[in-house]
């Protein structure tokens, strides 16, 4: 073989290799290949009314798309709050009743009353009645200790029995406690009532006929605002559409 013809074979042999090496780093994946963890980053859910939750509709790690049902909420509480601030926002506008009035103005006249005996202390003939049931007592401790030194005497002579003579001391004793409870109550009607009792009978009264006029004068303007006021938020927060017991994805 000629030395001309083996450079010719030599250098398609040297084109052919080329080629095969370029077609295959023309079919060689590109994409950047390792090992490792991925991580999805956590999305905290809220609702802007609180409660009790009913049902939870999907499960760690479960694709959701916008507008679908997460969590059910139990409504019972909402519902009783939101028909509270009805009845409130209702009776505010609507005033008391004359029943409700009508008791305001007993309460009123009571406590009154009860403030002008605690002011003026107590009456003379009350007085009187105290030291009648004190004298009374005292007779019947003179007399049950009369009759139980008797029974004593008599009893060292053994002339009465030994029951007999417990009964009779019983009896004293009873009479002088008596004696004891009348001192001690002509004693407080007396004295009058402490500067306390009288300042917390006072404050009673002023409150209780602050009420009455509150009652007969109705809600002011701003009350009633005020209460229809919080009606329309509890009623914002309970909206009337469907799946308003829901909890949604948004986005």
């Amino acid at each position: 073989m000629s030395r001309r013809r083996i450079l010719i074979l030599l250098a398609a042999a040297a084109v052919l290799t080329a080629t095969v090496l370029y077609a295959g780093w023309l079919r060689r994946d590109t994409a950047l290949q390792g090992s490792g963890t991925v991580e999805a980053r956590n999305i905290r859910v809220g609702s802007k009314i609180g409660g009790r939750i009913d049902k939870v509709l999907v499960r760690e790690g479960d694709s959701v798309q916008a507008g679908q049902v997460l969590i059910t909420f139990d409504d019972h509480e909402l519902r009783a709050a939101l028909q509270q601030s009805r009845a409130g926002a209702e009776k505010s506008q609507r005033g008391y009743r004359p029943e409700e009035i009508a008791e305001a103005r007993a309460v009123a006249a009571q406590s009154k009353a009860e403030y002008e005996l605690k002011k003026n202390g107590y009456r003379s003939e009350d007085i009187a009645t105290a030291q009648a049931d004190l004298d009374r007592a005292k007779a019947d401790e003179i007399r049950t200790h009369l009759d139980f030194d008797r029974y004593a005497a008599l009893a060292k002579k053994d002339l009465v029995s030994k029951q007999q003579l417990d009964t009779a001391e019983a009896n004293w004793k009873v009479a002088a406690a008596q004696q004891r409870s009348a001192r001690h109550k002509l004693d407080e009607l007396q004295r009058g009532y402490r500067p306390e009792e009288i300042a917390s009978a006072e404050a009673h009264y002023h409150q209780a006929q602050a009420n009455l006029e509150k009652l007969e004068r109705g809600n002011r303007r701003e009350d009633i605002d005020l209460a229809k006021a919080a009606y329309a938020y509890d009623e914002a927060r309970f909206p009337r559409a469907p799946g308003y017991r829901s909890l949604r994805r948004h986005r």
